[in-house]
């Protein structure tokens, strides 16, 4: 009856180990994301700035063709730098859930090491009282 309520609360310690990962990754991803996101509306914010501080569209038509062509500098500029900033969050969030699936799988293969180790335990003290086979011993265990 012991070895089951250990079970049971190792099972329970683990649900508990995995909801406290959880929580901690979800507020690290939200973290990147709004970290990500101030940087891309703060570094556009400021080519904006730029782009219409330098500009000023000339009255004459002969001045047209050179602001058409600043203006579409400038959003290209904009663009390449949309797209960078995004394969950076990319780049990153993939690192951070690498790391995290690194660290879920180390929890999950430590508690399962755990309770094989009780369920092997387990499977001696029955073979002993009952006199099991080892086959029986080695279904207990996996």
């Amino acid at each position: 009856m012991t070895q089951q309520l250990d079970s049971f609360f190792q099972g329970f310690e683990l649900s508990r180990k995995l909801g406290t990962q959880a929580l901690t990754n979800f507020e690290k991803i939200v973290t990147l994301h709004l970290d990500h996101t101030q940087d891309f509306v703060d570094r556009a914010s400021q080519q904006l700035k730029a782009a219409c501080a330098e500009r000023s569209i000339g009255q004459e038509p002969a001045q047209w063709a050179e602001a058409f062509q600043d203006g579409l500098r400038s959003s290209i500029e904009m663009t390449r730098d949309a797209m960078l900033a995004a394969t950076d969050y990319q780049a990153a969030s993939l690192r951070l859930l690498q790391d995290q699936a690194a660290q879920l799988q180390k929890l999950i293969s430590s508690s399962l090491n755990e309770q094989l180790a009780v369920a092997k335990a387990a499977a001696a003290a029955g073979e002993k009282r009952v006199g099991k086979s080892a086959s029986t011993v080695h279904k207990l265990a996996a």
